[in-house]
């Protein structure tokens, strides 16, 4: 019989492989928006600890790792969890939406822009569900 860890070796990997790409492509646009010139292969330590991080956290879980494990994961959210599911993944698409079709800042993006796109795309929904959270408090009274 094989082991979790063992089943979630691939996950392990492809989740490892993403993150690796992720920051490395973050770390070339910042790089390249700001007209810097890397030397060395110091660039490569951020990415290389994340996917390392990534890695451990996929192999540590106790359960395997499987689209229909993920799928069961988000039918067994209670109403408020699909909500809050819903709402993420919507503000993401029409933010992302928005940005490739309306293309704000043109094609060359400076650093500057970057963290605007990245401050719009966290702020509003984090502060929109902290508004949620309090007002399901609010509302709550004392039982």
């Amino acid at each position: 019989m094989t082991s979790i860890k063992a089943k979630n070796a691939l996950p392990a990997l492809i989740a490892s492989i993403g993150a690796f790409a992720a920051v490395l492509t973050l770390e070339m646009v910042i790089v390249f928006a700001a007209e810097l010139h890397p030397r060395g292969p110091g660039w490569l330590v951020l990415p290389t600890i994340i996917s390392i991080w990534v890695w451990r956290r996929v192999r540590a879980t106790e359960q395997e790792l499987t689209l229909g494990t993920i799928r069961a994961r988000i039918e067994s959210l209670n109403r408020e969890g699909r909500f809050k599911l819903l709402f993420l993944i919507s503000w993401v698409a029409a933010y992302l939406g928005y940005w490739i079709i309306e293309q704000p800042w043109g094609y060359r993006i400076r650093i500057d822009d970057i963290i605007l796109f990245l401050f719009w795309l966290i702020v509003p929904p984090a502060a929109a569900l902290l508004a949620y959270k309090a007002v399901r408090w609010a509302m709550a009274g004392d039982s």
